[in-house]
């Protein structure tokens, strides 16, 4: 299926995604438009100032923020892209999956990746302010693109792309240019917020991964996950159940 470009703009988005959005996107610009004055980004993102300082509140409020050194016009591009894939493929994820199953993927990638920056950080001694904001994005996309690898996408309006190829371009343009360019920090983020939402996917709402040629492997996890749920059941929660009648 082909998501046509006068069909891009979507008919409902979902209350949750919108309020979202909105904080995202007042938090981002009164952040870094009123940086030179009021600094407010070093106290937002995240940074070494997390353990040094006590700054506890980063994990949470730089899931708001898109940070720049500078308010330009490029950085006004880059952030609208962002807030549109979020907006895009976070409401036919909420849709899904409804609103416990996203705000779980929405704030576990978030704190996994964030504190893989800050141990990042600390292990090897580098002063950044980062934000768990794009490798959110990229959890929801990698979540989109598993529950139907096959559906299509106009990127740009012109070309069409299938959500797999579509998740390939995010790692690109994620994981392997912060390889490329060495930004640790940033590859350690994109990285894992991809494995938790990949094996989220898999584990805990059965999906599949959208390669062919990864089907072994999802099959070995699956059973993995049943063999686990079976011995949940009969060796731990069967023995409880049965302790718990004796004792009435």
């Amino acid at each position: 299926m082909t998501i046509p470009p006068w069909q891009f703009q979507r008919a409902y988005t979902p209350e949750l995604v919108k309020r979202l959005l909105q904080i995202t996107a007042f938090v981002t610009l009164v952040s870094v438009s009123l940086d030179p004055w009021l600094g407010l980004q070093q106290y937002l993102t995240l940074s070494p100032q997390f353990y040094t300082d006590f700054y506890i509140w980063q994990p949470i409020t730089s899931l708001f923020l898109l940070p720049s050194p500078v308010f330009t016009f490029g950085f006004l591009i880059d952030f609208a892209f962002a807030m549109l894939v979020f907006w895009l493929f976070g409401s036919i994820v909420y849709e899904r999956l409804g609103k416990a199953k996203f705000l779980t993927v929405y704030f576990a990638s978030a704190f996994i990746s964030g504190f893989a920056s800050l141990w990042v950080m600390q292990h090897f001694q580098i002063f950044a302010h980062t934000s768990s904001f794009m490798p959110m994005v990229l959890a929801i996309t990698t979540i989109w693109a598993m529950m139907d690898p096959y559906q299509e996408i106009l990127l740009f309006f012109v070309l069409p792309l299938k959500a797999k190829w579509v998740l390939v371009v995010a790692l690109f343009g994620t994981l392997f240019v912060s390889f490329i360019q060495q930004e640790i920090i940033g590859f350690s983020a994109y990285l894992t917020a991809f494995i938790f939402s990949y094996f989220w996917g898999l584990l805990a709402l059965g999906l599949r991964s959208p390669f062919n040629w990864m089907t072994g492997f999802d099959s070995l996890l699956h059973k993995l996950r049943l063999g686990m749920s079976r011995f949940w059941q009969w060796r731990i929660m069967s023995p409880l159940r049965r302790a718990k009648d004796t004792m009435r």
